[in-house]
């Protein structure tokens, strides 16, 4: 096999995979809206991505995701990300892609367009300590220890993750949305 071929179907392998990824994401997105969660960022799923020659990291993306909001839970704004790569070396280390979501919870009325950040999404990465086996956890931002713009905003933050090929179905990526929607409800009922 030349080394053309190799790389040629590396490429196409990449390609591959993020169709698979548009599937799920779009799969989220009826999942969620079947809940009255709409899409609160229109059709885009990547940011931090560049096109200097000086800069391939940014070619490919770091992570896909959506962000959701609910007229229902107006406090409330949901993510589903895929982190890729950890490009900056923020998190501890990933030995595989991960599917993750969570729930920002405003401390306000509700989140307008200029609240939040799409990087953001990538928030499980940070979240410590981070489990990705499923677990959902949560963090108040009086307890971070950086007290910055965004704990001015966020009240609350609920993420949970798993590893990308754990789910192969659109009923696994519902059971993997499961708890945290519960939590999220546990929550909202609470308040």
């Amino acid at each position: 096999m030349s080394e053309d071929t190799t790389i040629r179907s590396g490429i196409q392998y990449v390609q591959g995979v993020f169709k698979q990824i548009s599937l799920l994401l779009q799969t989220a997105d009826q999942q969620l809206g079947e809940l009255d969660f709409h899409k609160a960022y229109g059709n885009i799923c990547i940011e931090d991505t560049g096109v200097k020659v000086g800069e391939p990291e940014k070619w490919l993306p770091n992570a896909l995701f959506r962000f959701y909001g609910s007229d229902e839970s107006p406090r409330v704004l949901l993510f589903v990300s895929v982190l890729l790569d950890d490009r900056y070396a923020e998190y501890k280390p990933m030995s595989e892609c991960l599917l993750t979501a969570g729930a920002f919870v405003h401390k306000g009325d509700g989140w307008s367009d200029k609240d939040w950040k799409c990087w953001w999404a990538r928030w499980h990465g940070f979240h410590d300590p981070r489990y990705d086996d499923g677990r959902v956890t949560c963090s108040e931002s009086k307890d971070w220890p950086e007290q910055d713009e965004d704990a001015k905003v966020i009240e609350r933050l609920f993420t949970v993750g798993r590893p990308l090929p754990d789910l192969r179905s659109a009923e696994d990526l519902k059971s993997f949305l499961a708890p945290l929607l519960d939590q999220i409800a546990a929550y909202r009922s609470a308040a």
